[in-house]
């Protein structure tokens, strides 16, 4: 991990430490040999499905998670041996340690928790077309409204702010976001945090801490007791 700028902070903050949030970055010159060898037959042959940036990217992402998990279970990072459940979210096969990992761009997001579910999501702030019409299909009413009524300075901050608190409940769900995005309502609490809602009315019991880093990237982390759901 060498060269890939590996910071780490823990959730809650000041708290016990519940989730270990580690970001890296996806370029620079970092030796791609290791973390390919340390790659699964199914994680080499979707390496060698993309091309260039997007294939060094890949395997920096996934080899870099490899070794952070290995690190964490005294493995090798060849040695981890993931199970997914039927939507492709991964676990660790001998159990003991949750985890989740997203990538956007050139920064990768990873989770590791010894008693709590997770997921989280990064988002690099990037050009959309038509934010309009792509809220519509993945935030509910509520959000929609929400992010109508934010200034336009900062309406793809915002844009990005939400989709990041979202898909990282539906990864911490174990959906993702074929998992009826719409049906979900993730509204902020404070500065931080966020509430989920099913059906704009039924409290769902998660936490979410969310951010930004200098309007490059969203990201969001959602965790909680929910072990099963998705499987």
């Amino acid at each position: 991990m060498d060269g890939m700028g590996l910071r780490r902070f823990s959730l809650p903050p000041g708290g016990a430490g519940e989730v270990e949030v580690l970001f890296f970055r996806l370029d620079g010159g970092h030796d791609l040999a290791p973390l390919l060898a340390s790659l699964d037959a199914m994680e080499r042959q979707h390496a060698l499905e993309r091309k260039d940036r997007i294939k060094a990217r890949y395997i920096r992402a996934h080899g870099g998670l490899r070794h952070i998990l290995g690190a964490a279970a005294y493995k090798p990072p060849e040695q981890i041996v993931y199970i997914r459940n039927r939507y492709g979210k991964p676990a660790v096969e001998d159990g003991g340690m949750f985890f989740n990992m997203s990538h956007s761009g050139k920064f990768c997001l990873v989770g590791l928790s010894r008693g709590h579910a997770l997921g989280v999501d990064v988002q690099c702030h990037v050009p959309v077309d038509d934010m309009g019409a792509l809220a519509m299909e993945v935030f509910s009413s509520e959000e929609c409204r929400l992010l109508d009524g934010t200034p336009p300075g900062r309406r793809r901050a915002a844009f990005f702010d939400m989709w990041a608190r979202k898909e990282a409940l539906l990864k911490y769900i174990g959906t993702g976001m074929t998992g009826q995005p719409r049906d979900w309502t993730v509204l902020p609490r404070g500065r931080r945090e966020a509430d989920a809602l099913y059906m704009a009315r039924k409290a769902f019991p998660v936490r979410i801490h969310y951010g930004s880093v200098h309007g490059i990237f969203s990201w969001g982390v959602a965790w909680g007791l929910l072990h099963t759901t998705g499987q």
